[in-house]
């Protein structure tokens, strides 16, 4: 049986983001891989590689894996309605919903991570939980059937551990040594040793990740997201003030409620107040119109009394 996989080519991506999965997801047993975009012809990604999807948003329908590469296009499509449109009635079908880089970020703005852990480049990591996305600086993030690589070079880590989740280890040890995947990388992690380099690269990028940040504000905020919050590392306990709160040391903690229906996000948060819990901010519904129906709703809750409720059922933000 055919592994259809889906993979979003658009104008001004980073290819690699996109190419280095591709090679791995090629070599797959049955799969059928697509290039799609709205239409016909070549797209340019941002460094001037020209590329040629294989099918249109219209001749797709279905697909097993979705997957979203980043780069400065990106930007565009976090406000491009079709583009959009078009992730959310794939993801609906799929079995896996994906990305490498800031791939997340349009997934976010599409809505198909709200709820979910995820990773990005490191550089706009932070940015996913403007959409009640729980940001993770790890290499490769897998929760549940959300898939998503960090940024351009983990594609191929990312696609690996895609391999062995669709076909297995031996078929992805099997694909890893035909490609001859033996990172060696010349010098250590940058990001760990060398402070003022990452300054650098901060300060060179950081009129366009400005923008950046703003579409990505922009968006959230009229999707009507709630931000994900971090919760502390241990849980504090009554009398010992939160150095996090927004509004100064005080007795308040707050935890991000989530449901994966309206029904059950309800349940939480009648839960929640029905222990003393109070709500912070308005809770939101998210609504699917491919589904018709709304599939999450998002809340942050606080404990006046200053410590966590062992007996409410929250989700694990």
């Amino acid at each position: 049986m055919a592994l259809s996989i889906v993979m979003l080519a658009y104008p001004q991506m980073t290819q690699l983001d996109l190419t280095a999965p591709f090679e791995v997801f090629a070599r797959l047993p049955g799969a059928k891989v697509d290039l799609v975009w709205k239409t016909p012809g070549p797209i340019t990604d941002s460094s001037g590689l020209r590329l040629l999807p294989s099918a249109t948003f219209a001749d797709v329908s279905v697909c097993d894996v979705l997957f979203v590469p980043g780069g400065p296009g990106q930007l565009a499509l976090m406000e491009d309605a079709e583009t959009l449109a078009f992730l959310k009635d794939m993801a609906s079908r799929a079995q896996y919903v994906t990305s490498v880089c800031t791939g997340s970020l349009v997934l976010a703005a599409a809505g198909l991570l709200t709820g979910y852990r995820a990773t990005c480049h490191w550089l706009s990591l932070e940015q996913l939980a403007l959409f009640g996305v729980e940001p993770v600086p790890e290499r490769v993030v897998v929760d549940r059937n959300r898939i998503t690589g960090a940024g351009v070079t983990s594609g191929i880590d990312f696609a690996l551990q895609m391999a062995e989740i669709i076909a297995g280890g031996d078929e992805a040890r099997r694909i890893g040594l035909s490609i001859e995947y033996d990172p060696a990388p010349p010098f250590e992690p940058l990001r760990d040793t060398d402070p003022a380099l990452v300054a650098a690269v901060r300060e060179r990028t950081a009129a366009f990740q400005q923008r950046r940040a703003e579409v990505a504000r922009d968006v959230a905020a009229q999707m009507g997201i709630v931000a994900w919050r971090a919760r502390p590392s241990a849980p504090l306990r009554q009398g010992q003030p939160d150095p996090t709160s927004p509004e100064g040391p005080q007795m308040k903690l707050y935890r991000y409620l989530t449901g994966p229906d309206d029904a059950a996000f309800c349940k939480r948060v009648s839960a929640a107040l029905n222990k003393g819990w109070q709500l912070h901010g308005a809770p939101t519904l998210t609504f699917d119109p491919v589904k018709g129906r709304v599939i999450c709703g998002q809340a942050i809750v606080k404990d006046a009394a200053g410590d966590w409720s062992d007996d409410v059922v929250l989700s694990d933000h």
